[in-house]
């Protein structure tokens, strides 16, 4: 969920694009935690979070929504409605914040080996 929109810079006299002055500032969809944590990979800058997609039958909007966990992610998909179906998010090895790890993802559905 977009907490704050992006705020940029613009030349006074073409209009064009100078520079971002603040950065758009996203919150989880669940506990409307801020989400806004940059993770740099060499020229790449992304947020790490959990993404759903919920699509419906004829008419309605596709929906998006961010979580920062996967405990964020069981809870709203309780209360998610569709007549259609929805994506989850990626089961990723590599994610590292706390609550978005694989150990997180089975804590959630009570694993046990």
């Amino acid at each position: 969920m977009l907490l704050k929109e992006e705020k940029r810079e613009a030349c006074e006299k073409c209009g064009r694009f100078i520079r971002i002055i603040q950065e758009a500032s996203y919150g989880c969809d669940n506990c409307k935690k801020p989400i806004d944590d940059l993770i740099n990979t060499g020229n790449t800058r992304y947020r790490d979070y959990l993404e759903i997609t919920v699509f419906h039958h004829e008419g309605a909007p596709t929906e998006r929504f961010q979580f920062c966990s996967w405990k964020c992610v069981f809870n709203f998909l309780k209360k998610t409605k569709t007549d259609y179906f929805l994506s989850l998010p990626f089961l990723s090895f590599e994610k590292t914040a706390k609550g978005q790890r694989v150990k997180d993802f089975l804590a959630c559905i009570k694993w046990r080996e």
